[in-house]
């Protein structure tokens, strides 16, 4: 997060007090990140400097996945319990066990990824707390934290194509069928790495393309489910984000 002038400053301070007695540095940093920003102020490969300053290299560990995915369930469940609602009720249990046996790892790697995602859900959840679905709620603030572009596009675009097309689907003609399938798969294509999240958040536009469903997402239509896929509910998954 510092300027390259910044990195150069704190190495060389660093290298310029280090000869202390009984003093120990340690250093948090990218090496890949700063060998590149400390390259440009010496006239030496980067690397081979910080092998001048640093001593003892220690490579830290990726978080384990596991251990990923229990963390969030913990922070999760202290979320829902404190507004007295349940992860494993029958407004998420389906939902969420998809997403959390085939679809979270390819977008929760790190802790990183949990304290950013968990700053918003846990600070506009329990005000909208009636009026969404956890579960897409969850879904669409992790696409907010990972792609804003697709976040805005969902926000001002997917409203108008849910009540434009929802009902009167099954009423068009098969040219009007097929340029709605092939504005929406234009749209999978390009976030094409996010499909697994738009699938269940927008399970009616998957099947109008794939001819695919999710049995336990046939229900949408039941407004006490609250999915971001109800026109009823849309409008509410963004009240923070006007």
């Amino acid at each position: 997060r510092l300027t390259d002038k910044e990195i150069e400053f704190i190495f060389r301070l660093t290298k310029g007090i280090a000869n202390f007695d009984n003093l120990i540095y340690i250093l948090l940093y990218d090496k890949n990140v700063i060998s590149k920003s400390l390259q440009k102020f010496k006239s030496e490969n980067g690397e081979k400097y910080l092998e001048k300053i640093v001593q003892y290299p220690i490579q830290v560990p990726k978080a384990n996945s596991e251990i990923v995915k229990k963390l969030l369930n913990e922070k999760i469940e202290n979320l829902l319990n404190g507004l007295g609602e349940k992860i494993n009720s029958n407004l998420y249990k389906e939902k969420w066990q998809y997403f959390k046996d085939d679809v979270m790892n390819n977008y929760i790697k790190n802790i990183r990824d949990i304290n950013k995602l968990m700053n918003i859900v846990s600070f506009e959840y329990p005000v909208i707390v009636k009026n969404v679905n956890f579960v897409d709620f969850f879904l669409v603030s992790l696409i907010r934290i990972k792609n804003i572009e697709l976040y805005e596009l969902i926000k001002n675009k997917f409203h108008k194509i849910l009540i434009d097309h929802k009902k009167l689907f099954p009423l068009m003609s098969d040219d009007e069928k097929e340029k709605f399938k092939k504005e929406y798969q234009s749209i999978v294509n390009k976030y094409t790495e996010y499909k697994d999240i738009l699938i269940l958040l927008f399970p009616f536009l998957n099947e109008v393309i794939t001819g695919n469903s999710f049995e336990y997402l046939q229900e949408n239509y039941d407004k006490k489910y609250k999915y971001l896929e109800n026109p009823d509910y849309f409008e509410n998954y963004f009240l923070f984000s006007a």
